[in-house]
């Protein structure tokens, strides 16, 4: 990571969070030198953060303005806190079946949200797909593939 990253983050509050010797569980587990990082001092409260950045800073440095991807949560909320500050429009694609306090965080903030029948990694396949299949830059909905089979994929 370049100084400049490092520099950016801090400002956007990412970062710089706890990280502590841990002596008494040393002590406890009968080992040394054991340290924590507690990363819910990040914005999101997740480490995801750090990624989340990362990530979209680059997509605006190569002139995206909408990104995609497949979520539980965590991540999902991190994109879409940074998507509103580097000005990108995200899409963030959830298995149906999984609930998350993150869920209406998501769409609080403004995140365009795609609830997918099928599994994580379904999620993951139809978030690429959205961004494969744009037209004149903008993404096209895909309600038909959110029930997506893959043929490649063996069934249990």
């Amino acid at each position: 990571m370049n100084n400049t990253l490092r520099k950016e983050l801090r400002e956007k509050g990412v970062g710089d969070t706890i990280f502590t010797r841990a002596r008494n569980v040393e002590k406890k587990l009968d080992i040394g030198n054991l340290y924590l990082k507690f990363e819910g001092g990040n914005p999101t409260g997740t480490m995801k953060d750090r990624a989340s950045y990362s990530c979209l800073r680059n997509a605006v440095e190569k002139g995206y303005q909408q990104a995609a991807i497949a979520s539980c949560g965590n991540f999902g909320a991190s994109i879409v806190y940074f998507s509103k500050i580097l000005g990108i429009e995200t899409h963030i694609y959830i298995p149906e079946k999984f609930h998350s306090p993150r869920v209406p965080e998501i769409k609080k903030m403004g995140g365009i949200l795609h609830r997918v029948k099928g599994t994580y990694e379904d999620s993951v396949d139809i978030s690429t797909l959205q961004m494969l299949l744009k037209k004149d830059g903008i993404m096209q909905t895909l309600e038909p593939l959110k029930t997506l089979k893959h043929p490649w994929k063996p069934t249990v």
